[in-house]
């Protein structure tokens, strides 16, 4: 069993700045990460470029910080997440992939079979060149933001949800392309709320989506709730 408990800092952090580098983070079930403040409770980060691997069956607490975050200047970043992730008041999950001066597209994506809950977005996925990804068949609960987001400047966007999804006070699942598709499926449980005890909210659609071509498919299992 492994438990880091960082107070003011960032539980575990791992950065390539100079060079760029693959970079591949394992954390098992037996694994428990809390911290206040810093970074987060894993924080992974290509300066240069380079490719991201996480996965993480560990169960990690978050104050003052996104929980989980993996973020690439010139590559790909893929999160799978088994464990309980939980941000007291920012990101569950946030990956993002960006080539910066490149030409060269690359997928950024977060698969979910866990438990996520955070104040601000659940999870978070954006590319700026390439096709941002959720699937998620866990438990995604956000008490201010959306459950799940996926942002593309130049690509596709996608989520799949088979799982359960819970915004307490704004957009339950939202995919935007801004020169690409977007593609909803859901066969899980999507309920957005509105909580006045949370403050205004500008809207709590269950599923939101906007691209060049939209498609929006809710199977005979889907519930949307709103």
């Amino acid at each position: 069993n492994t438990s880091v408990v960082a107070p003011g800092n960032g539980a575990i952090n791992v950065s390539s700045q100079a060079l760029p580098a693959t970079i591949t983070v394992n954390l098992g079930s037996d694994v428990s990460l809390q911290n206040t403040g810093g970074s987060g409770g894993l924080w992974v980060r290509n300066q240069i470029g380079g490719d991201i691997v996480v996965t993480s069956g560990a169960t990690i607490t978050s104050t003052g910080s996104d929980a989980i975050t993996a973020t690439s200047n010139a590559g790909s970043v893929s999160i799978t997440n088994t464990g309980t992730v939980t941000s007291t008041d920012n990101r569950g999950i946030y990956a993002d992939g960006s080539p910066i001066g490149g030409t060269t597209a690359v997928p950024v994506s977060v698969n979910n079979s866990g438990v996520v809950n955070a104040y601000l977005a659940g999870i978070r996925v954006i590319d700026y060149l390439g096709t941002a990804s959720i699937q998620n068949s866990g438990t995604v609960t956000s008490t201010t933001r959306q459950g799940l987001i996926t942002w593309s400047q130049s690509g596709d966007v996608s989520i799949d949800n088979s799982g359960s999804v819970l915004a307490r006070n704004y957009i339950g699942v939202q995919a935007m392309a801004d020169a690409g598709n977007a593609t909803v499926v859901n066969s899980g449980y999507i309920e957005a709320q509105r909580d006045t005890s949370l403050g205004a909210s500008t809207t709590n659609q269950g599923i939101a989506a906007s691209g060049t071509n939209v498609t929006v498919t809710n199977t005979a299992t889907g519930r949307v709730i709103a």
